[in-house]
């Protein structure tokens, strides 16, 4: 072989590498199937990975946060216009106004004060916001849907419809669960809250946000590339 060929070769490569542009990290949720709750347990709240943040739309600002399964879920803190914050959480919802203390039963567990109050309106639609996020990092979101008499739903991201407690039927609750990878921006989620037979709809009554993995940039393994292509040049020039 040319070795004259194989240096223009390597050249060219290091070249590429030097003014490839890097590409942008799109920051999807890929939603898992609804999943009914276990009444009066806590073990659905997931443990994996590591936690960072928590929140609960049971009780009122001066009220009380919820702990199930070892993770601390932040109550509300304010309420202004159609923005709910959770005290020092990262994680915000948008819904439209409605009212904050409209529990679908007395709660007696802690489970049951995460599920039973939720903000409502006529067919609403609203967000959750994820903030401080660490680009290029996998996270898992776990939200739940609210308990009350009434067919009604959550849909996220279009992706997936979780189910309230309905008492006609005895359904559950339902919670679903999403993974992504961060980009430099907050985390959106869109949903849209549905009722059926006259009921209001209701928005979320808690989410959960854990971090899994760091997931290698597309930068740093084309800098790798670029570190073994270096190399063989170099090795290619001493022969």
């Amino acid at each position: 072989m040319n070795p004259n060929k194989t240096i223009h070769r390597s050249l060219l490569a290091l070249a590429a590498c030097a003014f490839t542009p890097l590409a942008a990290q799109a920051s999807l949720i890929t939603w898992g199937s609804a999943v009914d709750v276990i009444n009066g347990g806590g073990s659905d709240v997931l443990v994996n990975g590591t936690f960072v943040d928590a929140v609960t739309t049971y009780g009122n600002q001066e009220g009380s946060d919820v702990m199930l399964n070892s993770v601390t879920f932040q109550h509300y803190s304010s309420y202004a216009g159609s923005t709910l914050t959770f005290g020092s959480s990262s994680i915000s919802m948008t819904y439209p106004t409605g009212d904050l203390t409209f529990p679908g039963a007395t709660p007696s567990t802690d489970y049951e004060k995460l599920l039973g109050n939720s903000m409502y309106a006529n067919h609403g639609t609203g967000t959750i916001t994820l903030g401080n996020l660490t680009p290029a990092t996998q996270y898992q979101v776990q939200v739940w849907g609210p308990e009350w008499n009434g067919a009604i739903s959550d849909v996220f991201d279009g992706q997936v419809t979780i189910n309230g407690y309905n008492y006609s039927t005895t359904k559950h609750s339902q919670y679903a669960v999403g993974t992504f990878t961060a980009d430099a921006n907050p985390q959106v989620i869109n949903f849209v809250a549905g009722a059926y037979g006259g009921y209001y709809s209701f928005a979320p009554t808690a989410v959960s946000l854990r971090e899994l993995t760091a997931v290698p940039e597309p930068g740093s393994l084309l800098a790798l590339g670029c570190l073994i292509g270096s190399g063989a040049l170099l090795r290619s020039r001493r022969r």
